[in-house]
């Protein structure tokens, strides 16, 4: 056989084997397209519905703590402002400097704050909970309620409720912000979630759940004689209304 034949023949069979190897890498190459277009419209398909749905709930935020949410930035101008706290002295004190400059600044606002009602046999769980007795939770809610009473506007309403509470909320007549509870008695950063009022959204469902609750609440002080004899001297006297002697524990009075 001539050189020359040897070397066309070389020459055909290496031109072959390249141009196979080519197509076996193209249609791996291809394939591994396929499967990313694949995974990228299923990671856009589920983003769809996730937005889809956080729509119809009327969610509009999410922070990641509650440590980074700026209660002052969304409802220091709310006409209506309603607060649903377990004692909500943590949280007075953070948000106290906007919450007396919104009275100040909005004529005609109304302020609703919803504790957990001393007389409240939730007290003792409560208690349980932040690893501290039922009279210094009692006391605890009193002291934030006589704050509240002595730095904010006069029309402010404090009543106190007789069930549990699995979440904290501040809610005017157009956004709500949910923070969950955790049950153990374990500490941990918690998120904030911002609804926006909407037809079927849970603004709604929260709106009609603190509408309820209203139903089981009452003054935690009975009279302005008993707030303005409640001092820290005497917040374990009998005569205050928290006392519960006389007062079946879990019923209204």
């Amino acid at each position: 056989m001539s050189n020359t034949l040897t070397l066309a023949i070389i020459i055909g069979v290496a031109t072959a084997f390249l141009t196979i190897t080519r197509y076996l890498t193209l249609g791996r190459a291809t394939t591994r397209f396929e499967a990313r277009m694949s995974e990228l419209k299923h990671d856009i398909e589920s983003q769809w519905d996730l937005k889809s749905s956080t729509r119809m709930l009327g969610l509009t935020d999410v922070a990641n703590s509650i440590r980074d949410f700026d209660y002052g930035e969304h409802f220091r101008h709310a006409k209506e402002l309603t607060l649903l706290m377990n004692d909500g002295s943590r949280w007075f004190d953070t948000n106290r400097e906007w919450m007396i400059a919104r009275q100040r600044e909005c004529d005609g606002c109304e302020t609703q704050v919803i504790l957990v009602h001393p007389k409240s046999e939730y007290v003792d769980i409560l208690a349980r909970k932040s690893q501290v007795s039922s009279d210094e939770m009692r006391h605890k809610i009193l002291a934030n309620v006589r704050r509240m009473r002595r730095e904010l506007d006069p029309s402010v309403t404090i009543i106190g409720h007789f069930l549990y509470s699995s979440y904290s909320l501040v809610i005017s007549e157009d956004l709500a912000v949910y923070v969950p509870y955790l049950t153990s008695r374990t500490r941990g950063d918690v998120p904030a979630l911002v609804f926006r009022r909407d037809a079927q959204g849970f603004f709604d469902v929260l709106s009609r759940d603190l509408e309820a609750l209203r139903v089981d609440c009452r003054p935690i002080f009975e009279s302005e004689a008993a707030f303005e004899s409640s001092d820290d001297d005497s917040m374990q006297s009998r005569d205050f209304v928290w006392s519960l002697k006389g007062t079946e524990r879990g019923v209204l009075p």
